[in-house]
């Protein structure tokens, strides 16, 4: 402590270590909180558009399903017409 009071340097610069000290922790403890909280504002929007994409995927997949399905008719009952038209041609003969 003697030092301390004889030592006019020493006076000024541990103040100012102490004060600078105190900034960069008190500067540590904001940037944690505010990226704790930027990271759940993310994860929240991140889970949204995921949900979102998930609700367009699933209705794409059974406007697809349902074309698929629609042609697949289509073609089952051309195919039965032209089989019918063969066979009555086969057996007209």
């Amino acid at each position: 402590m003697k030092l301390l009071r004889n030592n006019f340097r020493l006076q000024l610069i541990v103040p100012a270590a102490i004060a600078m000290l105190l900034f960069i922790i008190a500067s540590i403890t904001f940037i944690v909180i505010s990226n704790s909280t930027r990271n759940d504002f993310f994860e929240k929007k991140l889970n949204q558009s995921f949900t979102e994409l998930r609700g367009i995927v699933k209705d794409n997949l059974g406007e697809m399903s349902s074309n698929i399905n629609v042609r697949l008719d289509d073609m089952l009952t051309e195919t039965e017409t032209q089989i019918s038209e063969a066979t009555r041609k086969a057996l007209n003969e």
